[in-house]
């Protein structure tokens, strides 16, 4: 009696305890469902709501005839409305009059990189491209096997092993003491030790000289005619760099600002000198000046309508500097309260900038939702919140480019960012929007022809937005 009293007392909590499990397991669900709507969700509920207005304009499939044509680079839109992609060496060429690929004219014999063209006032377009590999770190391995033993020799003779050292330690201070005499070494320096050693190699000296020729003849900017579709040496730059921003000044020079140098392999180190380019003369000139963003990534420059010029610096926390031309002087260091990875400079003379709506930690790194933008005002030094997507669109993965109505269409990303864990897949975006400034309001505008990321758009002169991506074959128009 008394077992059967226990077992019943046993079942009854058993019973109590299954129904509080399931109502924590219901609570927890519905807390979940609750605080962690997916964007897919979000994306049903307003694609559903904007069924009734979509807005017009629909896109087109662009047909690369040419299989050997991939599209790579940055387009440059020229003066007479086509599109050039300055990195294969015969740059492909889009026309928008029959939306056509073609291949620009041959830089077989030219030795610059193509991926920094700048159309200038006149349509010709300054290519500055600098190689960056030292001819010593282009043939380290062999050069390296030419030089050890004689520097190893070399330190031998300067330093004797100590009593009580051993040999295996007395090897690595030598070896310690050759890397440290090496890397203090200057490019210049590093040649005048090590070219007696290969000098008598003749076959390796032929490669080397060529490709040391190559590297010195880079530094001169090359000046292309797309009228001729011919190539023209102009001045020679003042630093070796990559990587820089250029806009071109109201006076037609060319203001150029930031990028990297090279240190070592795999080394870059920051280069914010100013250095301006003048059409004319054909000659570079660096500026000297007290800059007080050596140490920062440079981000976006334009000139403004009363000649300064602001320059957006580490986009971790938004920073910014004006800088005076004319008496050669930077403004105090400023702040904006937010972070962006995406801007566009307005045809009214502000930017836009796409800033943090969400991040989601995925164990590994901080993922961020830049689906909200904000409209800066560069004079009077006002922000203003503006629309958000309609769908999250990632981090930098998306496109975005100002339409002629002053409308900005936004296109491709990653999708579900929140979803993506430590080294998963992106899923890529096939659908656009149009956000209105004005109406501080976002639509959809349906799906493209393919799923675009790392993409980028070119207004083109009839309207039409001219859709690509790095190393694909997948462009396509967008039209009105």
């Amino acid at each position: 009696m008394i077992k059967k009293y226990r077992l019943e007392k046993v079942n009854k909590i058993k019973v109590i305890c299954n129904i509080f499990i399931f109502i924590s397991i219901l609570f927890h669900f519905n807390f979940y469902l609750n605080t962690n709507k997916s964007y897919a969700d979000l994306y049903e509920q307003e694609k559903n709501f904007n069924k009734q207005n979509i807005i017009s304009g629909h896109f087109k499939k662009l047909n690369i005839d040419n299989k050997n044509i991939k599209i790579n680079g940055h387009g440059i839109k020229l003066k007479d409305g086509r599109v050039l992609f300055p990195h294969e060496k015969n740059m492909p060429i889009f026309n928008p009059k029959d939306n056509s690929f073609s291949f620009g004219a041959d830089m077989n014999n030219i030795e610059l990189k193509l991926n920094e063209g700048f159309v200038l006032n006149n349509g010709n377009v300054l290519f500055i491209g600098p190689l960056m590999t030292t001819p010593f770190e282009k043939f380290r391995s062999e050069i390296v096997n030419k030089i050890n033993e004689e520097l190893y020799k070399e330190e031998k003779r300067n330093y004797k092993r100590p009593i009580g050292m051993s040999l295996d330690e007395y090897n690595g201070k030598i070896m310690h003491l050759v890397n440290a005499k090496w890397n203090n070494l200057s490019f210049e320096e590093q040649e005048n030790f090590y070219f007696p050693y290969i000098k008598n190699d003749t076959e390796f000296l032929k490669k080397y000289n060529e490709y040391k020729k190559s590297y010195d003849d880079s530094m001169y900017a090359q000046l292309y005619n797309p009228k001729t579709n011919t190539y023209s040496k102009t001045g020679k730059v003042t630093l070796r760099r990559s990587a820089t921003i250029k806009i071109q000044l109201k006076d037609g020079r060319v203001f150029m600002l930031g990028g990297f140098g090279c240190i070592g392999k795999n080394n870059k180190k920051l280069i914010n000198k100013i250095e301006i380019f003048n059409p004319k003369t054909g000659e570079f000139t660096l500026l000297n000046t007290d800059n007080v963003i050596d140490d920062k990534s440079v981000m976006n420059v334009l000139q403004l309508k009363d000649n300064r010029i602001l320059i957006f610096i580490n986009s971790k926390v938004c920073e910014y500097v004006y800088y005076d031309i004319e008496n050669n002087s930077f403004s105090e260091i400023k702040k904006l309260p937010f972070k962006y990875c995406k801007f566009i400079n307005l045809s009214n003379g502000n930017i836009l900038f796409f800033t943090n709506k969400n991040a989601y930690d995925n164990g590994y790194m901080i993922l961020n939702d830049n689906s909200k933008i904000v409209i800066f005002n560069p004079y009077k030094e006002e922000i203003e919140e503006n629309a958000d997507f309609v769908i999250s669109r990632g981090e930098t993965g998306f496109g975005a480019v100002e339409l002629k109505d002053n409308r900005i269409l936004v296109f491709g990303g990653e999708k579900d960012i929140y979803k993506r864990k430590f080294k998963g897949s992106i899923k890529v975006l096939d659908n656009a929007e149009i956000v209105d400034l004005k109406a501080k309001k976002s639509q959809l505008i349906g799906k493209m022809n393919y799923g675009h990321f790392n993409t980028e758009g070119i207004l083109l002169d009839n309207g039409n937005v001219l859709i690509y991506e790095y190393n694909a074959v997948t462009p396509e128009l967008y039209e009105q």
